[in-house]
């Protein structure tokens, strides 16, 4: 990934979280409408699009289906580019978004893709997380 679009994400999401925490809707806003551009912008650039940023616009729409499409965005974009790491991330994530609005089949779904695609990889945080969501979902 292009850095300087990787730090621009990273910036707008540490930004966006400050702007939640202190509940400026106005902020926050705006925040997202800039991260939006660039994904929209960088869409169809090789070089720019990154599964990243999609995961990260995912992270922060408010609306359940919305962020859903961003997820699958970014999904397809991580399996162009062989990224099992961020497939697996995205999957928690779209399991997380899923267990939350109660379709508990899809979230369980999505969390065995998370687990596959896991599978071999040494992040151990995000593994424990999948486990953890797995367990969880169980039954």
């Amino acid at each position: 990934m292009n850095t300087k679009i990787f730090e621009q994400v990273h910036t707008l999401a540490t930004d966006m979280l400050a702007a939640a925490e202190s509940e400026n809707s106005e902020q926050f806003s705006r925040l997202y409408q800039e991260l939006q551009s660039i994904c929209f912008d960088n869409e169809d650039d090789e070089s720019k699009n990154h599964p990243v940023q999609w995961e990260t616009l995912a992270d922060f729409t408010e609306d359940a289906e919305e962020a859903l499409r961003h997820y699958k965005k970014a999904l397809g974009f991580a399996d162009e580019i062989g990224a099992r790491d961020y497939k697996a991330s995205i999957c928690y994530a779209q399991a997380m978004l899923l267990a939350d609005e109660e379709r508990l089949d899809e979230a369980r779904s999505a969390i065995e893709e998370a687990q596959e695609y896991s599978n071999g990889l040494s992040d151990q945080e995000l593994l424990d997380d999948i486990a953890e969501l797995s367990k969880a979902l169980e039954g």
